[in-house]
């Protein structure tokens, strides 16, 4: 039995001459090495989550394989902590939890914080350079001469 990691292949189907049965997970077992097992529970997860993404999701935390049902009765407060990683994250962010700030205030000073880094490496980038800051319109223009 052949394992690819294409979407369309999936579900798996019986590979007799006519036959478009759905092989059931119990079949797979019976016939696959534990390495192919192991890929087929991970591929079969990775496409439960894909096709109920309001239902079920998982710790965002890379390589971490946590997955839990989401109900949104549970998670009121937007916090999630995993028991596999013992990690905790914003629900809502999908990001380490912002303990003490609101979703907003969080993405607001991560933008803000990108575009300060952003503009000093701007800045240290035009020191010394041919470039000047027009005094009317603030453009930044390469002097000639």
């Amino acid at each position: 039995m052949c394992i690819r990691d294409s979407s369309s292949k999936f579900p798996l189907k019986c590979p007799g001459e006519g036959c478009r049965m759905e092989v059931s997970p119990e079949d797979t077992y019976e016939v696959l090495d534990p390495v192919y097992i192991h890929k087929f529970e991970n591929f079969s997860t990775k496409k439960l989550l894909e096709a109920n993404p309001q239902e079920y999701s998982c710790c965002p935390t890379p390589g971490c394989e946590y997955m839990f049902i989401y109900k949104p009765e549970e998670y009121q407060s937007g916090q999630f902590y995993c028991i596999s990683c013992q990690k905790s994250y914003c629900l809502n962010c999908k990001v380490p939890l912002h303990t003490g700030k609101t979703c907003i205030q969080f993405k607001e000073e991560k933008i803000n914080s990108t575009h300060l880094k952003e503009d000093d490496q701007f800045h240290q980038f035009v020191q010394g350079v041919k470039y000047k800051q027009c005094p009317k319109c603030k453009m930044w223009v390469e002097k000639n001469g």
